[in-house]
């Protein structure tokens, strides 16, 4: 191996390329032919998804009526899918251990896309389809007990603005002559009554909503059984090997001219005599 050569031009690493030509080539065929080899043995794994269209279910707690979805719901209805809640429901459905759940929000969008990849294309189907029905359920329940427990709380108030209402109304049939106490007296009894007018009217709200009470979302497209598999991704892996096996194709290459001490030109023989005749 000579230890100065002069500068290596294009050409050059072109000439070193085509003397090598059959060292990438074996390195080609050997790395593809592997991968197609190991790809055809691979287990075959289908995806299936079913889309979801998300629904608002944010009550105000001023108006009671419903909120439009933000980003932060949109992204606690991707974590609620995938948590151990509904989950646990699909095991029961699937009497067994289900797959974990791939959620995505579609583009900029309020649809889900929950998928679902196992070796048989009908479970994969029967699973993301799962998924998809007990969130439904559960957002369901959820928001019914949440409806219920508001309802349960305002009525708490409402009896307490009723008997403070009462409280007043008596405290007015003892005074008789007092006008300024009957003037605080009325204004504090308007005032309570207002505020149990604006809560009657948001009790009804509730009531309705609780009578027209909706899931967390509605299922707008099924998962349906794949027909053809996802995993592996034969033409992808066939790319990459090739990407692969024309890195380590040159590679050797260039590591065997560095070390191959064959003169092959002259200006090979001049370095390697150091210029002498």
């Amino acid at each position: 191996m000579a230890e100065s050569q002069p500068g290596i031009n294009l050409l050059q690493y072109i000439g070193v390329i085509w003397r090598r030509k059959f060292t990438i080539v074996i390195s080609l065929v050997v790395i593809v032919a592997s991968m197609i080899a190991f790809d055809l043995n691979r287990t075959k794994e289908y995806t299936s998804s079913a889309s979801i269209q998300l629904l608002s279910q944010s009550i105000s707690q001023t108006t009671g009526l419903m909120q439009p979805l933000s980003l932060t719901n949109i992204a606690t209805a991707i974590e609620l899918v995938q948590s151990s809640q509904v989950r646990t429901r699909v095991a029961l459905l699937l009497d067994g251990r289900p797959a974990l759940p791939s959620v995505k929000e579609v583009g900029a969008t309020e649809i889900l896309s929950i998928s679902i990849t196992t070796t048989d294309p009908f479970l994969a189907a029967r699973t993301a389809n799962l998924y998809a029905k007990c969130y439904i359920q559960f957002t369901f329940e959820r928001f019914n007990n949440q409806v219920k427990n508001q309802i349960a709380t305002l009525t708490e108030q409402m009896n307490g603005y009723q008997n403070q209402m009462a409280l007043i109304e008596g405290e007015i049939a003892k005074v008789k002559n007092d006008s300024s106490t009957l003037t605080g007296l009325n204004s504090q009894l308007q005032q309570v009554s207002g505020t149990l007018q604006s809560a009657t009217i948001q009790m009804n709200q509730l009531k309705l909503i609780q009578a027209q009470a909706s899931a967390g979302a509605v299922l707008i497209t099924p998962a349906l059984p794949a027909l053809n598999y996802s995993s592996p991704n034969l033409t992808q892996d066939i790319l990459f090997s090739l990407l692969a096996s024309i890195v380590l194709g040159l590679t050797i290459c260039f590591v065997l001219e560095f070390f191959d001490d064959k003169i092959r030109s002259k200006e090979s023989l001049i370095a390697a005599s150091d210029g002498m005749p």
